[in-house]
């Protein structure tokens, strides 16, 4: 007895198999954060807009991002860029800082420009040169030619409720960075 796939629309097409077994389809395919966004209206972008540095030599607070929500947030990417060569750390859950004391509002703005979702949490950007963090655990370090690098981590960076991360820049001359991150909740 032979068993037959159909399309499951009522025109009754069958499946083609090949001589290695292998099942003809044609598929689409998404990513995950397009599915977040699409689906539920909670994918979102961080920004920290321009920030223009000269201290040198010493690592300046450039974002941080405290995550209060009650689902999971998982980072998607991490984008930074500068007009020079630059030196990023990415800390785990820092605590204080200049860069929380002085309170200058970074952007969180979801993809789905229509959404009234919003982002359940604290974003702070450097307003100038020289900011700095208290406590955090260096998780990662990465270097950046002049221009920028994507940090593509598909959602293996997860955040559950009041855990934070902050950006670092270090740089030998005066430069003009940014950071944007895409993340999702879920």
């Amino acid at each position: 007895m032979s068993e037959h796939i159909k399309d499951g629309t009522g025109h009754g097409y069958l499946a083609k198999v090949d001589s290695a077994n292998r099942l003809n389809v044609f598929g689409v395919t998404e990513t995950f954060l397009r599915e977040i966004s699409t689906d539920f209206e909670q994918s979102y972008y961080l920004a920290t807009g321009f920030v223009d540095l000269t201290t040198t030599g010493s690592d300046n607070a450039i974002l941080y991002f405290k995550y209060t929500g009650r689902n999971k947030l998982a980072i998607f990417s991490i984008r930074t860029c500068g007009t020079a060569t630059q030196q990023w750390t990415l800390l785990k859950n820092p605590t204080d800082g200049t860069i929380v004391s002085n309170a200058s509002a970074g952007t969180a703005t979801n993809l789905v420009l229509a959404s009234a979702n919003t982002l359940t949490g604290t974003i702070y950007k450097a307003s100038g040169d020289g900011k700095t963090f208290t406590n955090g655990t260096a998780m990662a370090q990465w270097i950046n030619e002049t221009g920028h690098s994507i940090s593509e981590l598909d959602g293996a960076l997860i955040l559950a409720q009041n855990e934070s991360f902050g950006l670092t820049c270090r740089m030998s001359v005066a430069l003009t960075c940014c950071i944007t991150i895409l993340c999702y909740e879920f």
